[in-house]
């Protein structure tokens, strides 16, 4: 398919679509995103451990993505275009969360803010949720993409962005550190 599948360069700049035209550029867009809300649905929700979250970030990224169409080189390219989007919106939204879970540690810190309290530390069992939550994004979104949805490295390359070898790296520095987080202590329990 070539970039006018998209609506990409079918105008002339400054010409304003005819309702009809709009219309019909939206439903082709659909049709090109509906294969891959899926897939961005269950990137999202892994990386994001909250199914609300992830629905929220995949609707912001398809708005995203109708928003800035007209960068889709061509339709065959959708899957790691969207992919892609998607992915960097779940790193905002994982930016925003650390934010504001350290905002709230803060403010139970403070004397008198009404809500203080003792910070009890508890002994954490360390299981493999525990310890993806302990990898950046980039580590994160890597082992997502390549194990939990399956991608061949190229694609998780292009998805983000990023040369092969990088990915290749990202993905070896993620394996390590899970094994260290999941490695059983020489005293009897989990590191």
């Amino acid at each position: 398919m070539e970039r006018e599948a998209v609506g990409v360069g079918r105008r002339m700049a400054g010409a304003s679509p005819s309702a009809s035209e709009l219309e019909a550029e939206q439903a082709e867009f659909a049709r090109l995103l509906a294969p891959v809300i899926e897939p961005a649905c269950r990137l999202a929700s892994a990386m994001l451990q909250d199914p609300a979250e992830a629905e929220d970030v995949v609707q912001e990224a398809a708005f995203r993505a109708w928003r800035y169409r007209h960068r889709l080189a061509d339709s065959s390219g959708v899957r790691s275009w969207f992919l892609a989007i998607v992915a960097n919106q779940t790193r905002n939204a994982l930016r925003k969360r650390q934010r504001r879970e350290r905002l709230t540690e803060v403010l139970r810190l403070l004397p008198g803010s009404g809500i203080t309290r003792s910070l009890q530390v508890t002994d954490e069992r360390t299981d493999l949720r525990v310890a993806l939550r302990r990898l950046n994004s980039d580590q994160l979104s890597v082992l997502i993409l390549y194990y939990y949805l399956d991608l061949p490295l190229q694609d998780v390359a292009r998805t983000l962005g990023v040369p092969e070898g990088t990915i290749k790296s990202r993905l070896n520095r993620a394996l390590e550190a899970l094994r260290h987080a999941l490695a059983p202590d020489p005293a009897g329990g989990p590191t």
